[in-house]
C-alpha cells in the first residue's frame, strides 16, 4: 500500500489535499489494524503506542529479525 515502506507520505491537511489526506489516514488505518491482527497480544502491546503503520511494521520486523533479543532468547 506504500504506508509501510514508505513511499506514499502524508499530504498536508489543507483544502486543496483534503481528499488525499483522508485517504491516507484510512490506508494508514486499514495497515495498521492488518498489522495487529496477525500478531499475538503480548506483540500488539509493544506496537500499541505506534502513530503510523510504519512505525508499527518496523517494530515487528525488529522483533522478528535474526539479530533482535527476542530471537536470540528462542
Amino acid at each position: 500500500m506504500g504506508v509501510v515502506d514508505g513511499s506514499k507520505t502524508i499530504l498536508p491537511d489543507d483544502g486543496a489535499h483534503i481528499a488525499q489526506h483522508q485517504i491516507w489516514k484510512k490506508k494508514v488505518n486499514l495497515t495498521k489494524a492488518m498489522i495487529t491482527q496477525c500478531m499475538k497480544s503480548d506483540l500488539v502491546i509493544k506496537v500499541s503506542h505506534a502513530k503510523c503503520a510504519k512505525e508499527s511494521w518496523n517494530i515487528f520486523a525488529s522483533e522478528f529479525s535474526q539479530a533482535s533479543s527476542g530471537l536470540i532468547m528462542l
